[in-house]
C-alpha cells in the first residue's frame, strides 16, 4: 500500500485537458469558440465525427 502510494506521488497522472469555451445556438450548432485558459484551441470531439482521412494524416503526422 505504501509503494503504491509512493508510485502514486513520483509519478502523478497528468492534469486533465482544459477545453475552449463554446458557445451553442439552440440547435447545437456552433455560434463561437474562445481559446482556453493555456491560450489554445482545445474542442473536445468524438473519434466518430472526424473524417477517416483526417484521422490517418494526424497518425502520419504523429509517427
Amino acid at each position: 500500500m505504501l509503494l503504491l502510494f509512493a508510485i502514486d506521488r513520483l509519478f502523478p497522472a497528468p492534469p486533465a485537458p482544459r477545453y475552449s469555451p463554446i458557445v451553442l445556438a439552440a440547435d447545437g450548432s456552433v455560434l463561437h469558440a474562445y481559446l482556453n485558459p493555456t491560450q489554445k484551441w482545445r474542442i473536445k470531439t468524438e473519434l466518430a465525427e472526424i473524417t477517416p482521412t483526417l484521422q490517418q494524416d494526424i497518425i502520419n503526422k504523429e509517427d
